[in-house]
């Protein structure tokens, strides 16, 4: 279940689809582009405020893994890491339904897929009038 979850992080970091570190996952909150800002279970607690602002920002859901630095940091090639964040909504549903935790992540799903289902919304409404304009 997390290791599934987990492969999916380091299937996005090769998509480059996550922000690495404080500073990256900073840049993405305050660019609106996160989905899901996510914290090592050993993260300082700086850390998790800093992860709580920046999710603030954008009403992006802030969730903490049970993976400690070392294990996040070797999805990604690194000795730890303490927080990343998804930049793919898609990718972000996918990785809260592979963690199979309702109780814990259901509230952060629910955002996440609401958040998804808007954007799709949007794109299909976009794609509609650029398909009225071709055929006149």
């Amino acid at each position: 279940m997390l290791e599934n979850a987990l492969h999916l992080l380091g299937i996005a970091r090769k998509g480059g689809n996550i922000a690495i570190g404080e500073d990256p996952v900073g840049a993405a909150a305050h660019g609106g582009k996160a989905r899901l800002i996510i914290l090592a279970s050993d993260a300082a607690g700086h850390t998790g405020r800093r992860a709580q602002s920046y999710g603030s920002l954008h009403h992006t859901p802030v969730i903490s893994l049970d993976a400690d630095k070392a294990t996040l940091g070797a999805v990604f090639g690194r000795s730890s890491v303490a927080m990343a964040a998804l930049t793919d909504i898609r990718l972000a549903r996918s990785f809260l339904e592979r963690l199979e935790d309702p109780e814990r992540y259901g509230s952060a799903l629910e955002m996440v897929a609401e958040k998804a289902e808007t954007m799709e919304r949007r794109k299909q409404k976009k794609g509609h009038k650029r398909n009225l304009e071709v055929a006149q």
